[in-house]
């Protein structure tokens, strides 16, 4: 079985990535590897990143596991560095970076070519992934403590223009925007901007809800 779903994804990466079911197909075989072989490595942020893709609207459950973690990891952060340091972290450990680079590494362990995760393919499957979890947006009640419960990726048509990829990420409370977390790189250097990050933690350090 697990040669089967390596095949397939080995298959799949060898064409042009031109539409959104490829980008899903994608992570549903590199999801269905992970929850079989259940390899030692840990791959923290393409299982979340995978997760995102795999429900039609994240709600209820998966929803509430999902910012449970990202809420988690930032209080975890912050306890140990400032606000402005624990977003950045967040997003190294769970953002574009970290989701390219465990990718890569995900397809070497299996033996499949890792240089799928760079470049213009790379910068395409960014492109119709952002227009997936659009359509996705992580919400659910908030549980005491947390700083968000609802995150979505906002102006979906200006994600991508020549070389380069935009994404606003806007994370909530209840309603009320907290902050945002933008993303606009070419395609050789896909990472979170620092500036936004310092934004966001200082939108949460002044807007924090109660609690």
């Amino acid at each position: 079985m697990k040669d089967d779903i390596v095949s397939k994804l080995d298959k799949e990466l060898h064409k042009e990535i031109t539409s959104e079911p490829q980008v899903v197909y994608i992570l549903v075989q590199v999801r269905k590897l992970i929850e079989t072989d259940n390899p030692m490595e840990d791959f923290e942020a393409l299982k979340l990143h995978c997760s995102w893709v795999l429900h039609p609207k994240l709600s209820r459950a998966s929803a509430k596991d999902l910012l449970g973690k990202l809420n988690d990891q930032y209080a975890r952060l912050l306890g140990n560095s400032s606000p402005q340091e624990a977003v950045k972290e967040l997003g190294e450990r769970l953002g574009l970076k970290p989701f390219q680079a465990e990718f890569r590494k995900f397809l070497r362990f299996y033996g499949i070519d890792g240089s799928y995760c760079d470049g213009n393919w790379w910068l395409g499957f960014l492109y119709h992934y952002s227009r997936v979890v659009q359509d996705c947006p992580l919400e659910c009640v908030a549980e005491s403590g947390w700083q968000f419960n609802k995150v979505v990726l906002v102006d979906p048509d200006d994600t991508v223009a020549a070389d380069r990829l935009y994404m606003q990420w806007e994370f909530l409370f209840n309603g009320q925007q907290i902050g945002i977390w933008i993303i606009n790189s070419g395609r050789d250097s896909l990472e979170e901007d620092t500036p936004s990050a310092v934004k966001l933690a200082r939108d949460f350090l002044a807007s924090a809800p109660p609690g």
